[in-house]
């Protein structure tokens, strides 16, 4: 079985949300061409690679490679260091969930992570329950 351990992607949910509630995490989507992001007062990114929020080329990507599965990472160009800490918690939340959402899907080959409870409490519930 071969493993990429390196895979940023973020679910298109998380964008659909930060749409309506931008005030709530601290995060704008910005119009134009293409998905970008303010977060907070940092500047605003470069447009995202569709590949780093279209699940479909995701795994287009990991079979053209021969890739049988993917270990997610956070996509760190919006991670949100900068936010306040309710922004930067209610953001990163949203994130573990719109991906949980996304990890259920058939079509998704992704693992999460499973960081030890003790380092992330109650905010463990959403990616241990949504891996396969």
């Amino acid at each position: 079985m071969i493993v990429d351990v390196h895979v940023h992607y973020v679910s298109p949910g998380a964008f659909d949300t930060v749409r309506r509630r931008p005030a709530t995490y601290g995060v704008r989507l910005l119009p134009g061409d293409g998905v970008r992001l303010q977060v907070g007062d940092e500047p605003p990114t470069r447009p995202l690679l569709p590949a780093l929020h279209t699940l479909d080329l995701h795994v287009k990507f990991l079979a053209e490679q021969g890739i049988d599965t993917a270990v997610f990472g956070p996509l760190m160009d919006i991670a949100g260091y900068s936010l306040p800490p309710a922004h930067g918690a209610a953001w990163s939340r949203l994130q573990n969930e719109a991906l949980a959402s996304t990890a259920a899907s058939p079509r998704c080959r992704y693992k999460i992570p499973r960081p030890p409870r003790r380092s992330c409490g109650s905010r463990c519930e959403t990616s241990v329950s949504a891996a396969p």
